[in-house]
């Protein structure tokens, strides 16, 4: 068998190899990584630079290296259709109407942070629900150094709640000029209440400004460029991409490693999950742990019977609201983007907002505007399953969509005051196509914001942190689960509920901030 010892950094023989005997090839590290995602080259950077240890960072897909297609370098858009060649191939389960989502979900190093570049956090409430739910460490003022960390803000690395030499750029742009459509959305907004906001991640931002975003001149910077470009990477850390992980090892309630699809075992001393909001629950059902009549269904062993694993799938649906302008934006022009968050009529004063307008450029792919409700604070939940014990098959996904009516009513709430925003003089000025009919009774209103619905998606919540397991929470406040010992996830999934952010750049924090407490424990 072939052995590699990490110190040594060397093979050792102790029997034949696959090649020429078929056995299990098998690694020892002091830390595994499961997946080399958003969060897991964070988790990856932070934990090989917090001392000695031997790290492994597996990732079940490429590393593009030097060769980043210009497609998903454009940090102005999303890269799609044949742009987009490194994805999981997931889709959710039918919907009511029997209607099934793509769900874009990244399989290379860098994982999803490929597709997004965005970077707001939300305010201070957010935060400090989190620890009211029995979180400590988890305040606003807790979590504050880790973004500051995380962080190099272009426009307000100077104030206090902001970092000025951390590995992510946030920017603005705000030398660059607006399309028209923009100073309409603000005038209107404006006009309606709104007050103007320059920096959305502020502790305490609601209103309307621009959106801050995680690029630098243009080009997306990714978490792999942030946390491990390939010309500087520890020595101590390893990469193994093309390891797609089958289970994590469990012997005695206690994780000592993973084994790989194709039979490699890697012994660890702590194994950290961070392959995502639908990876992590898919890899600790195929281990044993979850909830025990899924797992016994699909004749897996219940190690743990952890009933929220899977659950409390969350997301920020959105509606659509045509303006009813029409035009096509220079090619290769900027697309920048400006948000309006409020709270709705039943959202109190002290808690975060759960409402958001968002206004952006039009492309040549979508020559409109739109004024799109999001809801930032749903009840609404979805959950991911297994469909057998196989690791090639891919996970149920049960979006959570509209099911509960609180956030129906929110939506229409917020689709009004758009109807509102749509017939504001400023925008009507620039329209070419006539406003958006009011709907004729609040069924109609009701019937129109479910068929214009849609996912963002900002998937969060799978393996929810929280102290008690009967009640759903899969991991404590220092991110390892219940009921197995030296086992942690670090990423989205761990995210108790929808940010009034957007899930990239807290996912980051909460890498950030789980890494340092672990570090302490190895």
């Amino acid at each position: 068998m072939l052995r590699f010892d990490v110190r040594a950094c060397r093979w050792l023989q102790d029997g034949p190899s696959p090649a020429n005997g078929g056995r299990q090839l098998v690694l020892d590290f002091d830390i595994v990584i499961v997946g080399g995602g958003a969060a897991g080259c964070a988790v990856a950077r932070r934990l090989a630079d917090a001392g000695e240890h031997s790290v492994l960072l597996l990732e079940a897909g490429t590393d593009l290296g030097g060769q980043v297609p210009p497609a998903l370098r454009d940090g102005w858009n999303n890269p799609s259709g044949s742009d987009w060649t490194h994805d999981w191939g997931f889709e959710s389960e039918p919907d009511g109407a029997g209607a099934t989502s793509k769900l874009r979900r990244g399989r290379l190093l860098g994982g999803t942070s490929w597709l997004t570049r965005f970077g707001v956090r939300g305010v201070a409430a957010d935060f400090d629900a989190w620890a009211a739910r029995g979180n400590p460490g988890w305040r606003y003022e807790d979590v504050l150094p880790s973004f500051r960390r995380l962080e190099t803000d272009a426009e307000f690395g100077d104030r206090p709640w902001h970092g000025d030499r951390g590995p992510l750029n946030i920017n603005r742009y705000p030398e660059l000029e607006r399309s028209p459509i923009h100073a309409a959305a603000l005038e209107a907004l404006s006009a309606l209440g709104f007050p103007s906001v320059e920096d959305h991640n502020a502790p305490d931002a609601v209103g309307a400004g621009p959106m801050p975003m995680s690029t630098k001149e243009g080009r997306r910077i990714t978490s792999l460029d942030a946390y491990l470009p390939p010309d500087a990477r520890p020595a101590n850390l390893k990469i193994r991409t093309g390891s797609p992980v089958a289970t994590v090892v469990i012997g005695g309630r206690r994780a000592t490693g993973v084994r790989l699809v194709d039979g490699t075992e890697v012994g660890a001393r702590w194994v950290v999950l961070s392959a995502g909001t639908y990876g992590s629950p898919s890899l600790l059902l195929r281990s044993g742990v979850g909830p025990a009549g899924h797992l016994r269904e699909l004749g897996i062993d219940v190690l743990v019977d952890l009933p929220g694993v899977g659950e409390n799938l969350a997301d920020h649906p959105g509606t659509e609201l045509d303006t009813g302008w029409r035009g096509d934006p220079p090619a290769g022009a900027p697309v920048l983007h400006t948000i309006a968050t409020f709270r709705s009529s039943t959202q109190p004063r002290d808690r975060p907002p759960d409402l958001m307008f968002w206004v952006t450029d039009p492309t040549p792919g979508q020559p409109a505007f739109y004024l799109d409700p999001i809801l930032l604070k749903p009840t609404s939940r979805g959950s991911v399953r297994l469909r057998s014990s196989d690791p090639e098959d891919k996970p149920r996904v049960t979006l959570p969509g509209l099911r509960e009516s609180h956030d129906v009513e929110r939506l229409a709430e917020a689709y009004l005051l758009g109807l509102e925003l749509a017939i504001y003089p400023a925008v009507r000025t620039l329209a070419n196509e006539p406003a958006p009919a009011p709907p004729g009774s609040h069924k109609e209103l009701r019937a129109q914001v479910i068929a214009g619905s849609y996912s963002n998606p900002h998937v969060v919540g799978t393996c929810r942190m929280g102290p008690s397991p009967a009640n759903g929470d899969v991991v404590d406040a220092l991110g390892r689960v219940h009921g197995i010992e030296q086992l942690s996830v670090i990423d989205a999934s761990v995210i108790p509920d929808a940010p009034s952010g957007f899930p990239h750049v807290i996912t980051l924090m909460v890498a950030e901030h789980l890494s340092e407490k672990l570090a302490r424990l190895l």
